[in-house]
């Protein structure tokens, strides 16, 4: 009986060994990670590439400092300079407000989100000006912040559209009738006058223009006054970017417009009848009324637009990166001012726009002290991380750190350093690389801190070659680790910055194409 027990556990012991055995060779089958064995059905979301934000840990010990420089913590155009050379500020008091770039920042986010047709592409990109930013921008609107907050799109940003799409239809109807009245008076208008008419539609366009021809006509597709005023008609479903696109277009239209007007004017009261020269009044009249009108109507919006992210914020309803980009950030534009394409690149989420819904563009002083050099001037445009001015006091405070060599290249000055959750300083100083493989990198503090104290926490770096992506997406084999596509390419990766579960890799083939799993949990 014993013996025939003992046989028996032996025989299960045997037998449980090699249900082991099957089920190691089978696990170890699946970590070749083909994209037939290894993309479970069970995924519930496709992963694909995203740029982000690098959380790089420092700390050091907080030094007295001369003074400091005050920089942009938001984009926007610089609107109020209070402090000037010399003057002295109190701790909290303001030094510059900026318009903040909601509006504007649409403009990106609806190109990105769909194919772009050649009037976009058009009226888009290098439109200095009329006042849209050359620079690259990929955002969200204020409505769109609204739906992440999942509080709806909120009214007043619909109504204030709806009145500037009424005020772009009046002002497209005056740039048609005026450029047919210069047309039709062609002989009045000097040369200087249409050759500069023609330097701004050409800066505008990117393409030589026809303004005898309602606008200009390329490939036989009109982009005009007349094809704007179209759309403004037909096109009920015209988006809030859609519409400030079309009021700077117009708006550059009606300046380069009234300035071939005025060059005619010693000709009209010379050469004209009265009834002519009330005809010309009439539409000189006219054309800067649309332009004071679309003027108005676009600054109207901008200020609504603004006020609803104001209000978000005030609410503490602010959107943080990390939630961005992990949940509903998974679309980006590289949208820069030579569109190729008509297809936008949708892919990666390396998204600025929670520093715009949370920092409006009112920067105060950190402490009490005396203005320096102002560095920043009313009218400019400048990003998060310029400087502004600096700041002489006896609360400057700073803090050098040392970070890894190998991102010294990519730390700029202006970069944030945050807390527990709370910016509390900027990167004013990026020294060169120092004994032990590491570089220097000095910290402005923007806050209220003890000298001899002990500070800790993240520098936001932001580069647009470093992605993140959960471990798990992550391979190995003899030659170190790398990504395999649903498509069955691979690439080769170099870790940046081990943040435990998220992994900081450069990528040397970037694709769009969704990424496989290193283990897959089904068997």
């Amino acid at each position: 009986m014993k013996k025939w027990t003992s046989i028996s556990m032996l025989q299960l012991v045997a037998a449980l060994a090699g249900v082991g055995l099957v089920v190691f060779v089978a696990i170890l089958f699946r970590s070749e990670a083909t994209v037939e064995n290894v993309l479970s059905p069970k995924v519930a979301e496709a992963m694909y590439l995203a740029t982000s934000t690098l959380p790089l840990r420092v700390s050091g010990v907080v030094e007295a400092a001369d003074s400091v420089v005050v920089y942009a913590q938001a984009a926007g155009v610089v609107t109020e300079l209070t402090a000037r050379e010399g003057a002295l500020v109190e701790q909290g008091g303001l030094l510059s407000v900026q318009s903040t770039p909601v509006a504007n920042a649409q403009v990106a986010l609806a190109a990105a989100e769909r194919d772009l047709s050649l009037l976009q592409q058009g009226l888009a990109v290098e439109t200095a000006v009329g006042g849209v930013e050359k620079a690259t921008v990929a955002a969200y609107s204020a409505d769109e912040i609204a739906r992440l907050r999942f509080s709806g799109n909120d009214n007043r940003v619909q109504e204030a559209s709806d009145a500037l799409r009424v005020a772009l239809t009046g002002a497209a109807n005056t740039a048609v009738a005026g450029i047919s009245y210069v047309d039709a008076q062609r002989p009045l208008f000097t040369s200087t006058g249409l050759e500069k008419y023609e330097s701004v539609t050409t800066e505008l366009y990117g393409q030589m223009p026809d303004y005898f021809d309602n606008g200009l006509r390329t490939s036989g597709t009109a982009v005009d006054a007349t094809a704007i005023l179209k759309t403004l008609r037909a096109d009920a479903a015209l988006s809030s970017s859609d519409v400030l696109v079309l009021s700077s277009v117009l708006g550059t239209q009606l300046q380069s417009l009234h300035e071939v007007l005025q060059t005619a004017e010693s000709d009209v009261f010379e050469d004209l009848s009265a009834g002519e020269v009330a005809e010309y009044l009439g539409v000189r009249q006219e054309v800067v009324a649309a332009l004071q009108s679309v003027v108005a109507s676009t600054a109207a919006f901008q200020q609504v637009a603004d006020t609803v992210l104001e209000d978000a914020a005030l609410l503490d309803q602010s959107v943080a990166i990390t939630a961005l980009d992990e949940s509903v950030a998974r679309v980006t534009s590289r949208y820069t001012s030579l569109i190729e394409s008509q297809t936008a690149v949708v892919g990666s989420a390396a998204v600025g726009v929670a520093e715009a819904a949370r920092s409006l563009g009112v920067v105060r002083a950190p402490f009490s002290g005396r203005v320096g050099e102002v560095y920043a001037s009313v009218g400019e445009y400048v990003t998060p991380g310029a400087p502004l001015m600096s700041l002489a006091g006896n609360g400057a405070r700073e803090v050098e750190v040392t970070v890894p060599a190998r991102f010294v290249p990519i730390i700029k000055m202006g970069t944030s350093f945050v807390h527990d959750g709370e910016t509390i300083g900027t990167v004013s100083r990026v020294g060169g690389v120092v004994t032990g493989g590491r570089g220097v990198v000095v910290i402005a503090l923007q806050t209220d801190v003890l000298v001899g104290a002990t500070v800790t926490g993240q520098l936001q770096v932001r580069t647009d070659d470093v992605f993140v992506l959960p471990r798990k997406f992550v391979f190995f084999d003899v030659d170190g680790p790398y990504l395999t596509y649903t498509d069955g390419e691979v690439s080769r990766i170099e870790i940046v910055y081990d943040a435990g579960a998220k992994l900081y890799v450069t990528v040397s083939a970037v694709k769009v194409e969704a990424l496989v799993p290193a283990i897959s949990i089904s068997l």
